[in-house]
């Protein structure tokens, strides 16, 4: 099976090494770049006890700011081992790391159960705001929430470089079997690129799209032939992915 990742390019070439093991076939091409957001007050985190993340990318860009006494609260096995590794040398490492092994909600129970030390801090890739992980909380740990202060570290931008002329070809030719889409907003920049190098909606149609969650999966255009990991972390889309290509051909 020939597979198209569009995650951002770390995890793409990560990802990429772990189905190549497999016997897959693997294009990688960017369909967002993660650009860190200016801090200036970084000594205020010392002040944190707990620090929430919800992803790789907020492990990837807070490690700078990790102090030994924070414990590290993390949504799954892969944004637990991202924070485990730091990727330069000075970065101090976390006191203890938790993973949830799951999605939000069971992020979510993880804290109510062991309730951390306060205050706690989310690294988001969002703008200032109540997240979905404070409102969930809030049912469960009232005092957590109250003392949970999300923040904006980096942004998720969809990359202005358009698709390959070897991708698009391709694409139109059904020469890629399946394209693996790991957020809305990477799926959507993904559409997006498709219908700007013409690439027809018929041609999307003709392969399969590996979704890690049902709000991925809806944000491609229709029809689409969506396949949607049973949990949304990369572990099931790893599962999923590597079952079906040892699987009968569609």
């Amino acid at each position: 099976m020939h597979l198209l990742l569009t995650r951002p390019a770390i995890d793409s070439m990560r990802t990429a090494k772990n189905l190549a093991a497999d016997g897959l076939k693997v294009t990688c091409h960017p369909v967002l770049i993660i650009e860190p957001t200016p801090i200036d007050d970084a000594e205020k985190f010392d002040n944190f006890c707990t620090i929430v993340l919800t992803s790789a990318n907020a492990a990837r860009v807070f490690a700078r700011f990790a102090r030994a006494h924070h414990q590290a609260y993390c949504v799954g096995q892969y944004t637990a081992t991202t924070a485990a590794t730091p990727d330069h040398p000075q970065h101090q490492t976390y006191a203890e790391i938790f993973c949830a092994h799951g999605a939000l909600t069971e992020l979510v129970a993880l804290l109510n159960r062991r309730r951390p030390a306060l205050p706690m801090l989310q690294v988001t890739g969002a703008p200032a705001g109540t997240t979905r992980l404070q409102n969930l909380l809030k049912t469960q740990w009232s005092e957590g929430a109250q003392r949970l202060e999300a923040r904006q570290f980096y942004c998720a931008r969809a990359s202005s470089t358009p698709l390959p002329n070897a991708i698009v070809h391709a694409l139109r030719h059904a020469d890629i079997d399946a394209v693996a889409h790991y957020s809305p907003h990477s799926a959507q920049s993904f559409a997006r690129m498709c219908a700007q190098s013409g690439v027809t909606l018929a041609a999307l149609d003709s392969m399969i799209h590996f979704c890690i969650s049902a709000n991925t999966a809806a944000t491609l255009p229709q029809p689409c032939h969506t396949k949607i990991a049973p949990q949304p972390n990369n572990s099931a889309m790893l599962t999923m992915i590597k079952k079906f290509a040892s699987g009968p051909a569609r």
